[in-house]
């Protein structure tokens, strides 16, 4: 059986309190999700292109940095070796300036040239000094001069030496050197610089 309204009962219906909540629901959910979309569309999204930018700036600020200390680092190891060697050159220099000259001694001479002679064919010849150290003092260098004579015993040439060795006192020692005199027979050698260890000399006047 059909049930019936009356038309005063109609409106009441309609706008009763629950039937207003069920329409509030029915239009205001779909207005609010349309209205949560748009916003969330227009929020900014982070961009990866400008983080990589970001990045990219921030390794090449790194890599400089470094750069710039190496170059500091190559800079200062530099500085630091130059500095080394004006050290050494001034030290060369201090060790390798002439030092002053000592007062030759006079008199006796300390070295006696027990033998002079030459040696070899006309080609390789060769004088052979043999000396004897009769100071009280080592020596460390005698300077020779020599004249070679000829068969006939006339002087065909002078030259001279530097006997670089130690020769304790009371010792004695050869030296030798190559001549240039192939029509040499003898040679006569003499001494006329002694150098002793301690630094002081001999000479001939």
């Amino acid at each position: 059986m059909l049930k019936t309204y009356s038309v005063d009962a109609i409106p009441k219906t309609l706008f009763s309190r629950a039937t207003m909540r069920t329409y509030r629901t029915i239009y205001f959910l779909p207005l609010m999700a349309a209205v949560s979309l748009v916003f969330s569309c227009k929020s900014p999204q982070p961009d990866a292109a400008l983080k990589r930018r970001a990045d990219s700036l921030d390794a090449q600020l790194k890599i400089a940095k470094l750069a710039q200390q190496q170059a500091q680092h190559t800079a200062d190891s530099a500085l630091r070796a130059q500095r080394i060697k004006d050290s050494l050159d001034r030290l060369s220099t201090a060790e390798h300036k002439e030092a002053p000259k000592a007062v030759p001694h006079y008199g006796p001479c300390p070295v006696v040239v027990k033998a002079s002679y030459l040696t070899g064919g006309a080609v390789n010849k060769a004088i052979i000094v043999s000396l004897k150290n009769t100071s009280k003092k080592k020596i460390d260098a005698v300077k020779l001069t020599w004249t070679v004579y000829n068969h006939a015993g006339k002087a065909i040439g002078s030259s001279g030496g530097m006997a670089k060795k130690n020769l304790a006192k009371g010792r004695s020692g050869s030296y030798s050197w190559s001549v240039n005199a192939p029509n040499g027979t003898k040679a006569k050698a003499s001494v006329a610089y002694v150098h002793y260890a301690d630094g002081t000399v001999w000479a001939t006047r």
